[in-house]
């Protein structure tokens, strides 16, 4: 068993996790990001991240560059209240003039992929493919197991 230490243990590399290690990373704590990989079968085919996600995600440094190329921009929604013979619409558009005033939606492969690339390029972060499958707690440190290739290592 191999023992590795980290300041924060995440489980899971998606936009939450991913989130999370960019905001402790600013605190200059080692961060690692167990994550089990992506099942296309068992994901939504789309993901929308409202205005304040967007703003969060670009202070956070996760989104620039070519990152969410090919999303579709949301400035809102439109609401249908009548019924199937009445296509009148309510427009529900986003409050204009705050730091980010536009949605995003795109594939949700595509998000995290995107969203684990920039996390890459974050120097007090590191990624693991694997799965947490134990945590203990005996005082300090925090032990947790991860199931990595068929090994187990020992982190905390």
């Amino acid at each position: 068993m191999a023992h590795i230490d980290y300041d924060v243990i995440i489980a899971g590399g998606g936009v939450a996790g991913i989130a999370a290690a960019a905001a402790l990373e600013e605190f200059g704590w080692s961060v690692l990001i167990v994550e089990p990989g992506q099942h296309a079968d068992r994901r939504l085919a789309g993901e929308l991240i409202h205005p304040p996600g967007v703003a969060a995600l670009t202070e956070l440094g996760l989104f620039r560059g070519s990152c969410f190329n090919g999303s579709v921009p949301i400035r809102g929604f439109i609401a249908f209240p009548g019924t199937e013979n009445d296509l009148s619409e309510i427009l529900l558009p986003y409050v204009e003039g705050q730091s980010c005033d536009r949605g995003l939606a795109m594939d949700h492969a595509r998000i995290r992929t995107d969203l684990q690339a920039a996390a890459k390029a974050l120097p007090y972060v590191k990624t693991l493919r694997g799965r947490v499958i134990g945590v203990e707690n005996l005082g300090s440190p925090t032990s947790v197991a991860v199931m990595d290739s068929g090994s187990i290592l020992n982190l905390s």
